[in-house]
Formats: structure tokens, sequence, C-alpha cells
């Protein structure tokens, strides 16, 4: 976005967008740090780095939400840890963007219902393909109870981003194991794809 001197440094003010390859995505419009020709990116737990501290904070967000695929709210720690460098950020003399992204980590760890329908469904993909499909079953209901829940409470731009980037895998799956319900579930929440959901039902 711009450039400007400051004493011997240069700030730089920017937006970055932040995700995973996968289903996380963050868009940050507020990036404030400064670089010197010939300088080093430091990250330090306790002393804050504009820039340094900025990418550990995303690193920490990605790697929290990574863990909660693999464990029930696995990702605590990791979120904590980026909220202890968001509130460093607040008291620095770089606060910009910093109330933002705390507020961020608040909304992420407090929509339950995603946390829990994408720790589901990521086990449910394992447990189909270990050839276990009831136990897979199981997982794909909590995993529409989950989303079903942040259709109800919450706003939906993470959930379907989510369901953007799992569409095609769910509707296969479903389709094998002949779950039409859940498939008109999904095709409701998720109107963008409701023809992949829907699909191999016609076909039927």
């Amino acid at each position: 976005q711009g450039v400007a001197q400051r004493g011997g440094l240069k700030t730089f003010h920017a937006q970055i967008l932040i995700f995973d390859g996968m289903d996380i995505r963050y868009f940050d419009k507020a990036v404030q740090f400064y670089y010197s020709t010939g300088g080093a990116i430091h990250f330090d737990p306790v002393i804050f780095d504009p820039l340094g501290s900025f990418l550990a904070f995303y690193a920490y967000a990605l790697l929290a939400g990574y863990m909660d695929t693999y464990n029930y709210y696995g990702g605590n720690h990791a979120y904590d840890q980026a909220r202890e460098i968001g509130l460093r950020g607040m008291a620095s003399d770089f606060p910009k963007g910093w109330g933002s992204r705390v507020q961020l980590l608040k909304e992420v760890t407090g929509n339950k219902g995603l946390r829990e329908a994408r720790f589901a469904y990521y086990l449910a993909m394992d447990l189909f393909d270990q050839g276990k499909p009831e136990d897979a079953l199981k997982e794909f209901e909590l995993m529409l109870k989950g989303l079903e829940i942040v259709f109800r409470q919450f706003p939906t731009g993470r959930t379907l981003y989510f369901l953007n980037a799992h569409h095609d895998k769910l509707a296969h799956r479903l389709n094998l194991l002949g779950q039409s319900d859940m498939l008109y579930r999904l095709s409701e929440m998720d109107p963008s794809h409701k023809d992949t959901y829907l699909k191999g039902l016609k076909k039927k």
C-alpha cells in the first residue's frame, strides 16, 4: 500500500493474504512493519518485532487450524501463542492492525461449530479410507451438526470457504455411502455447489 520513512528505517504498509492451500484463509488489510536493507527478520517470544511477530502470529494461527484436524480442539495451545503475540503487538509502538488480529482469534476460536466440523470431516475421511464406513458416517453426521450450528449462530464466510475446498470429496464419499439426506442438507447450506451434491442422486 505504501512506504514511509521513519528515522533511518522504511515503514511499510501492506495488505497480505495468508492461506494454507486447503481450507484456511486470512486476509489482513492493515500490516505495518519496518525494514532496512540488509536487516534480518527476528522473532522473539518476549520482544516484539513488527514483521517477525506478524509472521509468527499467522504461523501459529495456521498451525492451530492444522492441529484442530488431528485432535479435538488440538489447536488451543497454538491459538494461545498467537494471542500472546497479538496482545504484545497492541501494546507496541506499531499497534496498527493488532486489535483486529486479536479479535480475529476470538472469532475463530469461539466458532466451535466450525472447529468441530473440521475435526469430524478429517476423521471421517480417514475412517472411510481405512474401510470403516459406519464409523465414518458417525463423524460425517457430527460434521453436519457442527456446520448447522455455524449457520444458525455465526457468520458463514469461513465455513463456506471450508465447504468450497472440500465439496467434491464430500459429495463423492456421501454418494458412495448412499447418504441422500446428508447431501440434501449440504446443498441447502452451500447452494453454490448444490449441483455437485445432488449430481450423484439424480443418476440413481
